[in-house]
């Protein structure tokens, strides 16, 4: 299975946050569409799309929080004597939790105008992204 035959509404869904102001409704951006509890794209325990995986799969547990770094809960990190991680491994993760911050503060700013230049409507759930709004 490979994203590029998929349609967007197959990979994505809106973020889960929704913020509520009065009768509007909206949340902020997408997260990868979940079949039950787990990420669709996990097929038979194994990542599908695991070459083209975004940031958040590149980098989970780990993540930068206010400038600290936060790991997440993770039952597939060992946590044996033995287990070590290659220096290269280490220094991509650091250059892909870098990119991913970048990305990240990229796409707010864009959430941030985008937001001054929309009205949300009322009733209706909304996602705003950094290429718009899109009503549910």
């Amino acid at each position: 299975m490979t994203s590029t035959s998929l349609a967007f509404d197959e990979i994505a869904e809106p973020y889960p946050d929704t913020i509520h102001e009065g009768d509007r409704q909206y949340t902020l951006g997408w997260a990868i569409r979940r079949e039950g509890d787990r990420c669709r794209f996990l097929v038979e325990g194994r990542c599908s799309i695991y070459e083209s995986r975004p940031w958040i799969c590149r980098t989970y547990p780990f993540m930068i929080n206010n400038g600290k770094l936060a790991i997440s809960p993770c039952n597939g990190i060992s946590t044996g004597d033995s287990d070590s991680i290659e220096p290269q491994a280490i220094n991509q993760l650091i250059d892909d939790l870098q990119k991913r911050v970048y990305a990240e503060q990229a796409e707010e700013d864009r959430i941030a105008k985008v937001l001054a230049t929309v009205d949300i409507p009322s009733g209706k759930v909304v996602v705003v992204d950094g290429e718009g709004m899109r009503i549910i």
